[in-house]
């Protein structure tokens, strides 16, 4: 507990779920209201069951503004094609606007800059990362994780667009800790699942310089219609705040 609280700058406590399952269950609940102040009210749905051994609370709460908001007029329904090869219809996004856009190989990733906080000392982007293929996402999933340079070789520089489109969405997470746990040595009988729910590194560039008249780049189009990542990151620190994918937006 002391470790909990001196390292990890959080609180451990011993507790009966077999007596005290609503108690413990609204104190958990309380702590997250304080700790965000009131703006989450609840992460625990329903009282604990009274077999639960351990549980894990956390509570992070990001609200941020875009830079270059969108217009809700010009949001239109379009297909998004599914990963079993069906489809559905749903509100899609859109923009005149430059964006900040860049191509690799296998997937094309968008920042979408967050007004920066008043303090200045953090600068948010959600990103959308892209696979080329409408079935790509398992395969960009394996390569973002076993790639520890990609968040490093993410552009910033504003370029201009052709189609540009992005769904409206929204996360529910499930988190299993259990294998986690054991994973590092804590042999416990894990069986609950914990249901959660609201949500500059320089890189060098080869420049060329040739004579004649100067040459337009191309419009890029960024078009998520199939499943993709995501996820919302501290710019300056690095620090990525959530990360998921989205498989079918209206769910």
């Amino acid at each position: 507990m002391i470790t909990a609280g001196r390292i990890y700058k959080s609180k451990a406590e011993s507790v009966d779920f077999q007596k005290e399952a609503k108690e413990i269950t609204e104190k958990v609940n309380k702590w997250a209201e304080k700790a965000t102040n009131g703006l989450i009210k609840s992460v625990v749905p329903k009282p604990f069951s009274p077999s639960t051994t351990t549980v894990l609370a956390n509570a992070l709460y990001f609200k941020g503004k875009w830079t270059q908001p969108f217009d809700k007029f010009a949001t239109k329904d379009f297909k998004f094609s599914l990963l079993d090869g069906n489809s559905v219809r749903v509100p899609f996004m859109t923009s005149r606007q430059m964006q900040f856009i860049d191509t690799f190989k296998d997937f094309k990733v968008l920042g979408l800059p967050y007004e920066k906080s008043m303090d200045n000392k953090a600068a948010f982007s959600m990103y959308v990362i892209l696979p080329h293929d409408r079935d790509g996402l398992w395969p960009l999933i394996e390569k973002v994780g076993s790639d520890p340079t990609f968040f490093v070789r993410l552009r910033q520089e504003l370029v201009d667009v052709g189609q540009f489109r992005i769904p409206k969405f929204k996360i529910t997470f499930y988190f299993e800790a259990s294998e986690i746990l054991k994973g590092v040595g804590l042999k416990l009988p894990f069986s609950e699942i914990a249901e959660l729910d609201e949500m500059v590194v320089p890189v060098a560039r080869e420049l060329q310089f040739q004579s004649g008249p100067p040459q337009i780049p191309p419009r890029v189009d960024f078009v998520a219609d199939h499943p993709f990542m995501f996820m919302v990151r501290d710019n300056k620190s690095g620090m990525v705040l959530f990360m998921g994918h989205v498989i079918n937006p209206l769910l």
